[in-house]
Parts: structure tokens; sequence; C-alpha cells
């Protein structure tokens, strides 16, 4: 079994960066009162997750399952660590009339419940992914 773990913290910093950068955006939709933009940006957000993880397991095989839900562990993890850091930085690009509307702060929800989308999703497009190369015969 191979783990490609060069290429799972690769994925895992891509991941960190592009979801940091989904919720920064998606908040300032939030804040502008554009739902629908913002929900478009976090679907991006998650597709391109799963991609990451798709490509972790046509690496590695099971390996590549295990480093690929590591990764968004880890990402989904370091995301909602910096989620007040992504609604402060929307609030200060926020025009004046709509900062004024803007909490001064946010609280985090828990955890599991931030991330339980996110996993979930990995978990069956990985394992789906992989079950399908061993249907097919592809290596």
């Amino acid at each position: 079994m191979r783990f490609p773990i060069g290429l799972g913290l690769a994925c895992l910093a891509a991941a960190t960066v592009f979801g940091f950068g989904s919720e920064v955006f998606s908040a300032g939709f939030f804040y502008s009162g554009d739902e629908g933009r913002a929900q478009v940006v976090l679907l991006g957000r998650l597709v391109a997750l799963v991609a990451l993880a798709v490509m972790l397991v046509f690496r590695g095989g099971w390996g590549g399952v295990v480093v690929a839900l590591t990764m968004a562990l880890g990402a989904t993890f370091i995301e909602w660590l910096l989620l007040p850091v992504a609604f402060d930085w929307a609030a200060a690009q926020a025009p004046p009339e709509l900062a004024r509307q803007i909490p001064d702060g946010i609280t985090r929800p828990p955890y599991l419940l931030w991330a339980a989308g996110d996993l979930l999703s990995v978990g069956f497009a990985c394992t789906l992914t992989q079950v399908g190369r061993m249907l097919f015969g592809m290596k």
C-alpha cells in the first residue's frame, strides 16, 4: 500500500489556502447580502477539496484514501481555526455602511458540525473512486 505523503502535504496546503480564501469571499458576500454567490463560492471550495482527495486516491490507492481523509481533516481544522480571521478580513473590506452592521466577533461552531459535510463528501468520493478503480482494474 502506497501513502503519497508528500503529495498529501502539498494538497493540504492547497486546500487550506483555497478554503481560507473561499471563507473570506463568502463572508464578504454574506455581509453584502448576496447569499447566493456565497453558497457558490463554498460549493467551489468543496469541489476543490474533493478533487484534491480523488487525485490522492489515484496516486495511492487505499493508502491515498487514508491520506486524503487526513488532508481533509487537517484542512478543515485549520480553516475552522482561521474562521474569525476570515470574517474579520471580510469585514475590513466591507463598505463603511455595511461595516456598521457587522458584529464585532463571531463564535466558531463546533468542529464536527463545521467539518462533517466536508469529511463525508471526501470519504464518500474517495471510497467510490477506489472501489471503481478496483472494479475496472485501473492501476
